[in-house]
């Protein structure tokens, strides 16, 4: 029974290391047998925390790592064009807060904010609302409507994104941006699609805490 002990040992061997423990050198078949279905709960269950361990690593389950919420807002502060703006993202499921600090590098000639933050924290806020209900892929951004109805040159500025209408493969978005003493900046309103792109393929998001064994 050479290669019958030999199946046994890769068996035990794959789903627990301990269990090698068995003794393999029994001299007949029955005593393999019996002390294999000693083991088998123990098996199922190394076989089991196995399965969710690897659902953890796939960015699926999140049981053991991080949530989805907290691993987009970890991809938000690793996008490298954050880095410019240093934006602070507060998310919950279906509603982005984003909040930038106003700095002179921001201005136009005229010396307020120009157009182009005003997109980037409107299109952001109604993205990632978006995206905290898209659990698989990557959103894209397929249109945008941009209103911006009063100037700001200093202080600290807030656009607030909800989701108002979702689908099988495309949500709609609202944002609007505040100055610090809540009056508004200007409002915005787009559509986004599922990609092809994993939310594990993108840079920060997949990256897991400490795994709790």
């Amino acid at each position: 029974m050479p290669a019958f002990r030999f199946v046994v040992a890769v068996f035990c061997q794959l789903l627990k290391p301990n269990l090698l423990l068995i003794n393999i050198k029994a001299h007949n078949t029955l005593d393999i047998a019996r002390q294999i279905f000693c083991y088998i709960p123990k098996c199922f269950q190394s076989l089991a925390n196995t399965i969710v361990m690897t659902k953890c690593i796939k960015g699926r389950k999140y049981m053991q790592g991080k949530s989805h919420i907290e691993s987009l807002v970890q991809m938000h502060n690793s996008a490298n064009i954050n880095g410019f703006y240093n934006p602070r993202l507060v998310l919950r499921e279906g509603i982005a807060e984003i909040e930038i600090d106003v700095v002179d590098k921001f201005y136009h000639a005229a010396g307020a904010v120009h157009g182009s933050v005003y997109f980037k924290m409107l299109d952001d806020a109604a993205w990632y609302a978006a995206n905290s209900l898209e659990r698989e892929f990557f959103l894209v951004t397929t249109s945008f409507t941009t209103y911006i109805t009063r100037p700001v040159s200093s202080g600290t500025v807030r656009a607030v994104g909800t989701v108002v209408n979702r689908n099988k493969s495309q949500f709609i978005s609202e944002a609007v941006m505040y100055d610090g003493k809540g009056k508004e900046l200007g409002r915005g309103n787009g559509i986004f699609v599922k990609s092809k792109i994993p939310l594990d393929n993108t840079d920060g998001f997949a990256e897991l805490t400490t795994v709790v064994k």
